[in-house]
């Protein structure tokens, strides 16, 4: 691996029919290629890039180079170099699940986030009655019970509200 591991070298015969190659034995899937990208890559007959088989997978394809390979005029093969193999796809499969967990754990921050506001806002209207009629009932202790030097807040007569009808009470027991 002279070119370091991101390459992935393979010699097939003119069937594409794998012959060597320069990774473990165990991890070849298939025996043999199709030969139409390797010609149209080297006839320049397409545009790049091209994706050829990947011999590591039954139905995988990735971005590839290729040589002819001749002995004198006759045609032994090709030259077959996976760019980015396998060993440089662990990586990538290893940062795109680390950005998955990350993003996934900052969308249930944001939805407790959000949940924690939206029950703060209900919270708050519930009580928000409750708060006023405390805070008329202390007003009214302070001043020793004289309704003249206090104003109390105003209720709504005919809700149904259980604290605005105990707040409507509260004001015709002063009166």
């Amino acid at each position: 691996m002279a070119m370091g591991p991101a390459f992935e070298f393979y010699f097939v015969d003119p069937e594409g029919v794998i012959i060597t190659h320069s990774i473990t034995p165990t991890l070849i899937k298939r025996k043999k290629i199709d030969l139409l990208p390797l010609i149209q890559l080297t006839q320049n007959q397409a545009s790049l890039p091209i994706y050829g088989d990947d011999p590591q997978h039954i139905s995988c394809k990735k971005i590839f180079s290729a040589a002819p390979v001749f002995n004198s005029s006759s045609l032994q093969g090709y030259l077959y170099v996976i760019v980015a193999g396998e060993r440089m796809d662990q990586p990538l499969i290893v940062c795109s699940l680390s950005f998955k967990i990350d993003l996934s754990i900052m969308v249930m921050f944001g939805a407790m986030l959000f949940l924690f506001l939206v029950m703060l806002g209900i919270f708050s209207y519930f009580t928000r009655p409750l708060i006023k009629l405390s805070k008329d009932t202390k007003a009214l202790k302070t001043v020793g019970f004289d309704k003249n030097k206090v104003q109390l807040a105003q209720w709504m007569p005919n809700s149904r509200h259980e604290l605005h009808q105990q707040g409507v009470a509260f004001e015709q027991m002063v009166r």
